[in-house]
């Protein structure tokens, strides 16, 4: 009886069986036809049944503008079901080789590659701390172009580490040379920011605590955690958790938390 499962893992760049080579760079990496074309749309125009490009005739394609980095990786997913290994791991900037990876697996029509590096992207970001954030920060949100996904997850970090973030000399130094970013953080704080200037309000006698509140504010919770730097708001009433990398769903306590007024 034919075995049902079999094992691709040993094949990734080996002579065995492969019957053609992904070039790019330096890097000549050997492949398999059946494997590339089941995985990715983009090889299975290349080289699959429809035969679409040139190189669909060729026992060599090449690939040119990526990241060889993340093309290695893509294929090392294809075959392995992972794209790290010991020399990525140890890769300086760990943002921008999982960045390259999300953006060159999209384009080579890798869904499930694509998926899996966000997660280990926003995971990545969440945990680092705070001299690598204000790094990430420059490129992605101030010198080159990212990918919308990438930018609003890097927006959404920063924005909720701002506080701990603005008493950097380095990200004031960032921020005082991009006057759009700038205008950027004024809105975040204004939204976190709780009301300072309440309005007089007439109280009839013997009215209600609640009643006593004007209806353009709502309380809420502002809570900031002592394991590490995260803080934002929440509902009154509502548990509180942290879900950064370092509290792993640390539940928030009461002496952390502060009843705030804001305005609707």
């Amino acid at each position: 009886m034919p075995p049902t499962n079999f094992d691709i893992t040993g094949f990734f760049d080996q002579e065995a069986y492969s019957d053609i080579t992904v070039s790019f760079g330096k890097r000549q990496v050997k492949c398999h036809k059946m494997i590339l074309c089941t995985k990715s749309e983009y090889f299975k125009n290349i080289c699959g049944p429809t035969k679409l490009f040139a190189e669909a005739s060729h026992s060599v394609i090449e690939l040119k503008e990526d990241d060889e980095d993340a093309l290695l990786a893509i294929l090392r997913w294809l075959y392995c079901f992972d794209y790290e290994d010991k020399d990525t791991k140890a890769m300086p900037d760990q943002f921008e080789f999982h960045a390259q990876v999300y953006i060159a697996s999209d384009k080579y029509a890798v869904h499930s590659l694509r998926d899996e590096s966000f997660k280990r992207l926003v995971a990545y970001t969440e945990a680092v701390d705070d001299d690598k954030l204000v790094d990430i920060i420059s490129v992605v949100l101030h010198q080159a172009i990212f990918p919308d996904e990438i930018t609003k997850v890097v927006q959404q970090i920063r924005d909720d580490r701002l506080h701990t973030l603005l008493e950097r000399e380095d990200y004031r130094t960032t921020l005082a040379g991009d006057s759009t970013a700038c205008l950027a953080v004024i809105d975040a704080l204004r939204a976190k920011e709780p009301v300072r200037d309440k309005k007089s309000v007439s109280v009839k006698q013997g009215a209600s605590a609640k009643e006593c509140v004007p209806s353009w504010q709502v309380e809420k919770v502002y809570w900031s955690c002592s394991v590490c730097p995260w803080d934002g708001l929440a509902d009154k009433g509502v548990a509180v958790v942290c879900h950064s990398r370092r509290c792993t769903n640390r539940t928030i306590p009461e002496d952390e938390k502060t009843t705030v007024w804001m305005r609707k």
